[in-house]
């Protein structure tokens, strides 16, 4: 599927667009917000934050979010690589169905990816601040 691909393609894990916490504050501040957009964000948000605050615990962090605003933004990205990256389709049942990144470049195939590893919460919220639906 991404060795085939032809055109540039970018990847935000669920990893690293969850490893930075936003923090209720910014919850109640930007979320609680009655515009178009935030009732969307909203929504689409409504389990992730339910199963931060009252299972894990933990902070608040939009990962399908900070995805969509990274492509609205090339600068959110602060931190990328560019790697070979395949869907494991094999037999193998530790990794089937998996995507697969070579950070190292082990496999000696060409870079076919590029990988968002570290992310800025002021350049994201200044994308949702200035997006206009």
């Amino acid at each position: 599927m991404f060795e085939t691909t032809e055109c540039p393609t970018y990847l935000m894990s669920w990893e690293t667009s969850s490893e930075t916490g936003l923090g209720w504050d910014w919850h109640s501040k930007w979320v609680s917000k009655d515009t178009k957009i935030m009732r969307f964000i909203k929504a689409v948000t409504a389990h992730t934050i339910n199963m931060d605050r009252n299972v894990w615990h933990t902070l608040y962090c939009p990962p399908d979010v900070v995805t969509m605003a990274w492509a609205l933004s090339n600068k959110m990205c602060t931190e990328s690589k560019v790697c070979h990256c395949y869907l494991d389709t094999g037999a193998n049942p530790l990794t089937r169905g998996q995507l697969i990144v070579d950070w190292r470049g082990l496999l000696k195939r060409p870079a076919n990816i590029t990988v968002c590893t570290k992310w800025s919460t002021d350049s994201f919220k200044e994308v949702l601040e200035n997006m206009k639906v």
